[in-house]
């Protein structure tokens, strides 16, 4: 996305946002996580610097100090339940860190590991806002109306023009992506979000959450994102594993309803092909997913222990013999082995199972947690194909779901330690 320098009038409304967004938390912590949610998927770019000043980045900088003015309790960060995903954020920071050693490009080692103390940031947030204010309403709320509106903003460029396009079977189909920096993205943005609405539907019996799902899953299909779908259809599964005991004929509608309607919208737009081919799309300045995943193992032979430094990798292809190209691996495993070696692959492995096993752990049947719990396992599978969260709209929703959800197992196992 093109980021535009800081005036005065930008500068402006970063201000405001940042104190709108303190006040909001101030008052209500369960809003200020709503709040960021909400405009995580619009960025508003602009640049000082080096530097990349974005929506989302101030709003999260009032909830900051809101948080440490209003004194909310610190305790929920090292409570048991929160401590795998609390090691896995600080070693992402250590291990993107330690790149810094062998990396050529330092700059681009220092915008990692902001980056996932962004995330890391992100997630303590989320966690004791959500701890000290367990009103479920403005996150479903925040969750509805942004997911909606992103997905609708995408529809739209099926009309106007998509910034991406596939040629299937000799025409050419648009790929959308909305406010998200292109169609793999979009999809992994609406992948974390489907399976919360889903779970949402049926435990909850939310039928307004049932139609939102409905409308990203049509939006995810026209993504032409194989990787992204086929995750999505995974947690699907997951969800109604979970929820087996809820209303099995909403859960029917649900399903069947959201394939028909995607099959219907890869029909009107003629890609049907695309989906069910197993070809990779070429593209003279990104590569093949076969020719940039050989890159990373190539870098990761360079240097085997600590990679070529974060960030380095799409800085480093023309040494790979990729003249020409600029981009990530394709891969958050096979980018963490070529860029931080064995501790950064380390952490992200471990990051990625603590996503998973504290909600599978919590026993809890809480919308909320099984939501987070099966987009976590999607999101997972999804990075196989694609490397998600090096885009900040993805990486701090993300981060930003597990804070809450761990938040309310917090909130469940201190309710039920108190003696009745």
């Amino acid at each position: 996305m093109i980021a535009h320098p800081l005036d005065a009038v930008s500068a402006a409304a970063f201000l405001v946002a940042a104190v709108a967004a303190g006040y909001v938390t101030f008052r209500r912590p369960a809003w200020g996580v709503a709040l960021l949610l909400f405009v995580t998927p619009f960025a508003f770019y602009h640049s000082v610097g080096h530097t990349t000043i974005t929506l989302p980045k101030t709003v999260l900088l009032g909830i900051v100090v809101a948080l440490l003015l209003k004194r909310v309790p610190l305790q929920p960060l090292w409570a048991p339940r929160a401590r795998p995903l609390i090691i896995g954020a600080l070693a992402l920071v250590a291990a993107n860190a330690l790149t810094a050693i062998p990396a050529i490009h330092l700059d681009a080692v220092l915008r990692e590991i902001l980056k996932s103390f962004e995330y890391a940031l992100v997630f303590g947030c989320a966690l004791v806002a959500t701890a000290a204010d367990s009103d479920l309403r403005p996150f479903r709320f925040a969750l509805l109306g942004v997911v909606a509106l992103v997905s609708l903003e995408a529809l739209t460029q099926e009309f106007i023009g998509a910034p991406s396009v596939a040629v299937v079977g000799g025409h050419v189909v648009q790929r959308i992506a909305g406010p998200l920096e292109g169609p793999n993205q979009l999809a992994g943005y609406l992948g974390l979000a489907l399976p919360v609405l889903l779970a949402l539907a049926l435990l909850a019996r939310d039928r307004l959450a049932l139609g939102v799902y409905m409308l990203a899953f049509l939006t995810i299909v026209l993504t032409l994102s194989r990787a992204g779908i086929a995750s999505t259809l995974a947690s699907t599964g997951l969800v109604l594993v979970m929820a087996r005991r809820a209303n099995m004929r909403l859960a029917v509608v649900a399903v069947l309803g959201a394939c028909a309607t995607g099959l219907a919208g890869l029909a009107a737009v003629g890609a049907l092909n695309r989906i069910l081919s197993a070809e990779e799309v070429s593209n003279p300045d990104l590569a093949t997913r076969s020719q940039l995943w050989g890159a990373a193992l190539t870098l990761w032979k360079r240097s085997p222990l600590l990679g070529v430094g974060a960030g380095n990798y799409e800085l480093e292809l023309p040494s790979a013999s990729l003249q020409g190209v600029r981009t990530h691996a394709n891969s958050l495993y096979l980018q963490a082995l070529a860029e931080g070696g064995v501790p950064l692959l380390a952490a992200t492995l471990w990051t990625v199972y603590a996503s998973i096993a504290t909600f599978a752990k919590a026993g809890l049947r809480d919308p909320i947690i099984v939501g987070i719990m099966a987009a976590s396992f999607g999101f997972a599978l999804h990075q196989v194909f694609d490397l998600l969260v090096f885009f900040p709209k993805i990486g701090m929703f993300w981060w930003l779901l597990l804070g809450l959800g761990v938040g309310r197992i917090v909130n469940a196992r201190e309710g039920e330690a108190r003696p009745a």
